[in-house]
């Protein structure tokens, strides 16, 4: 325990019980139960563990018992064809940026002519018949 903050850690274990604990009562995650302490829904101490500080949480009694139950969201078969037709047209939208993305690779490698030959020049040594020179 560090000296020079001799009131921040509890002396005992028994304070509580683990984040982990109060999390699998509540029927939420851990760090749910951290934002609760944080806005002192549920009271907590740092205790000195066994890998360093950890906390110990006591639960308040109304907290249990007002524990709210997760309501599975179940969409309806309307919400089921709108989500169906937003899909519908990002598939849409999806195979055309794939085409023109094909198209553009088709463009960029097909076999470009040299650059004499982009500005109209001719290539002497064909119009005399004679081999370039290096």
């Amino acid at each position: 325990m560090p000296a020079d903050c001799p009131g921040r850690y509890a002396q005992d274990m028994d304070n509580g019980i683990t984040l982990a604990q109060a999390a699998k009562q509540l029927g939420v995650c851990v760090a749910t139960v951290r934002r609760y302490i944080k806005r002192g829904m549920v009271d907590a101490v740092l205790v000195e563990g066994r890998f360093g500080p950890e906390y110990r949480v006591k639960i308040p009694a109304a907290m249990l018992e007002n524990k709210p139950i997760p309501k599975p969201e179940v969409p309806t078969v309307g919400q089921l064809m709108v989500r169906l037709d937003e899909l519908h047209m990002e598939l849409g939208y999806w195979r055309g940026r794939a085409q023109a993305a094909e198209e553009r690779l088709l463009l960029l490698s097909a076999p470009r002519p040299h650059w004499w030959q982009r500005l109209g020049l001719r290539n002497r040594a064909s119009d005399t018949g004679k081999p370039p020179h290096d």
